[in-house]
Order: structure tokens, then C-alpha cells, then sequence
């Protein structure tokens, strides 16, 4: 077994690359495939390739073309994610708050409970957060 670093194999260099792509159109929205591969460094073909991965998982969508422009008029991309969610949970004192977004950091639904956390047991406290973020999945999955 060698102990040295081992070379990325092409689904790891993939992985990465497909979190560049995401993370530039989450900051530069709307843009181009031409925008990304001009700013990441990534060849256009690599580029192309990726953001239909993307399409096709939801997490990109096209919105249209660009106007004003020389030449073609680009496709241009943004965040799609609908299908996709984040639920955090903020524990205090006297309260419970959930609070799910989309990929593109749009609210879908916060709910705000009441909670005796200076009396609860740690057991009980995760007991209590637990149920609150299954609610909120239930709610969303509907």
C-alpha cells in the first residue's frame, strides 16, 4: 500500500467541476455557458457537458437568450433546485424554529414552535428538533 497522495480519478475531477459550474451560476445568475467557461478556466465542451448534467438533475434550467448581443444569442442558465431543500432548525431558550429554502435561498415555509428548552433534557430537546424538521419534510414532500 503506498502512503503517498493518490491521482484524482475522473469522477472525483467531474464532482469538482460540477460544483464550480453550480457555484459561478448561484453568484452570476443569469449567465451563459460561455460566461463560466471564460471565468473558470474550463474548456467550453467540459463546460457544455456539465451544465446538461446539471439540467437534467434540476439543478440548472435555461431561461432564455441573451439580447444586445454580437453574434449567436447565448442560452442563458440559472438555478432551478426546485425539487431540492434545506431545513435548518434554530434552538433557544423558549423556542424551536424551522426554516426550509430552495437552492436559490428562496423561503419555502418556516414554522416557529414553542419549547421549555432551559427544562428539557438533552434527550428531550432532540427528540423535539427531530419531530420539527420531520414535520417540515413531510410538509415539503407533499
Amino acid at each position: 500500500m503506498q502512503g503517498g497522495p493518490q491521482p484524482a480519478d475522473f469522477a472525483d475531477v467531474r464532482a469538482t467541476n460540477l460544483a464550480v459550474v453550480l457555484r459561478y451560476v448561484r453568484g452570476n445568475m443569469p449567465c451563459s455557458r460561455a460566461d463560466i467557461a471564460a471565468t473558470t478556466g474550463l474548456n467550453k465542451a467540459t463546460v457544455s457537458s456539465l451544465v446538461a448534467d446539471l439540467i437534467e438533475r434540476r439543478l440548472l434550467r435555461e431561461i432564455g437568450f441573451t439580447e444586445h448581443r454580437i453574434g449567436r444569442p447565448a442560452t442563458m442558465l440559472t438555478l432551478d433546485g426546485s425539487p431540492y431543500a434545506a431545513v435548518g432548525v434554530e434552538v433557544n431558550a423558549d423556542y424551536l424554529t424551522a426554516v426550509a429554502i430552495d437552492l436559490a435561498g428562496k423561503e419555502l415555509l418556516s414554522w416557529r414552535r414553542s419549547f421549555a428548552g432551559l427544562d428539557a433534557t438533552p434527550s428531550q430537546a432532540a427528540a423535539a428538533i427531530a419531530a420539527l424538521a420531520r414535520r417540515v419534510v413531510k410538509r415539503l414532500v407533499k
